[in-house]
């Protein structure tokens, strides 16, 4: 929408952009048009990838230890694909404060050389990184970073997100994609298939505590807080995110289906664990799919 406004302006160019007097560009504007062509243009091998995580790890050896910090390539690099035009990056952190550690994992690939810019910030414009709002607990932070990888220097564009290492098998799953892949994994949740419901029936039990939703309710921790209440039925879904799996009561349309509306949801002691994207795959009642063929 931005750059139709530009067009019709008479602008045809980033350089005419870049110079013009009259457009008052955004600190992402300006960062986008000064590395246009890199980010435009650039290809990263896997060659590069690996070597970018290399010196994520050399820095992480550099941080306190109590971090506990752990990294891994994840999107296409881990689906096999030979070449990228950004860098997706998971590091899990022991500190249940993520968004702290996320601090101090930037700090480090700045003095490092690696961290050049901040394409996002968040909405406060305090951080440096974007983190998950409305949530007693912060579930995870994210930064898109111009960075400098190592093997030639090239400078592209990289994803970095941060997770508490509980959520180690749900977060590479998602971080690994396709977003189509996902997507299909979230819907299976509707399923009742008879492996999932085993699950939920081994999980938990009737009569149990129980976070009550609506429609019409925004959902954070203080509102699930207080619309706790007993319920006498089981779970009949699962509701798969990137740190959690938990099973959930869902609407039913009049043919019997589920619809994605949920009634209410376990209580986070009620979420299945799972120690490994073996174990996700497990939980749904599914054989497992090796990163390499989630490519939909």
């Amino acid at each position: 929408a931005q750059a139709l406004k530009w067009y019709t302006r008479g602008y045809r160019t980033i350089e005419e952009i870049a110079k013009a007097p009259d457009i008052n560009l955004t600190t992402m504007q300006r960062l986008g048009l000064r590395y246009y062509d890199s980010i435009a243009n650039g290809v990263v091998s896997r060659e590069q990838m690996e070597a970018t995580l290399a010196l994520i790890n050399e820095v992480i050896q550099s941080l306190p230890a109590g971090e506990g910090f752990e990294a891994h390539l994840t999107g296409s690099y881990r689906r096999g694909k030979p070449s990228t035009h950004d860098v997706d990056i998971l590091v899990l952190t022991e500190n249940p404060n993520v968004a702290e550690a996320m601090e101090t994992l930037l700090q480090g690939l700045h003095s490092a050389g690696m961290l050049l810019e901040f394409l996002t910030t968040s909405a406060a414009g305090k951080n440096k990184y974007k983190a998950a709002e409305g949530l007693a607990h912060v579930k995870s932070c994210m930064v898109m970073a111009i960075c400098k990888f190592p093997l030639g220097g090239q400078i592209g564009r990289a994803d970095i997100k941060i997770y508490h290492k509980t959520a180690k098998p749900f977060a590479l799953l998602h971080c690994t994609g396709s977003a189509e892949f996902n997507r299909a994994m979230r819907w299976y949740g509707l399923s009742e298939s008879e492996g999932m419901m085993q699950t939920i029936k081994t999980s938990t039990s009737a009569g149990r505590m129980r976070s009550w939703l609506t429609q019409k309710q925004k959902n954070t921790d203080e509102q699930k807080e207080a619309y706790r209440g007993v319920s006498p039925d089981l779970p009949n879904s699962l509701k798969l995110t990137d740190y959690e799996l938990r099973p959930c009561f869902r609407e039913r349309r009049r043919n019997g289906k589920l619809t994605r509306n949920i009634i209410w949801e376990a209580l986070p002691e009620d979420c299945i664990r799972c120690d490994t994207e073996e174990d996700v795959f497990r939980a749904f009642g599914l054989s497992f799919v090796p990163p390499e063929m989630r490519k939909m």
